[in-house]
């Protein structure tokens, strides 16, 4: 069995889902994520923590982590 992994939007403990630049999304969130239409006020949400993800991947990058 895998190990649980905290869900970068839902910060809720999960078995599946995919990694992107080291970090976990959840299967659930994932779903929402791809269904979410861009006029619905969670897609904001949305945008700005998969916007943390890359400027974490970027910070990452430039001080060598």
């Amino acid at each position: 069995m895998l190990e649980k992994q905290i869900c970068m939007v839902c910060q809720q403990k999960r078995n599946n889902g995919l990694r992107i630049l080291n970090n976990y999304i959840c299967d659930a969130c994932e779903k929402e994520i791809v269904e979410c239409d861009s006029r619905q006020i969670l897609y904001g949400y949305f945008v700005w923590k998969l916007r943390a993800l890359i400027d974490t991947d970027k910070e990452q990058e430039l001080h060598g982590s």
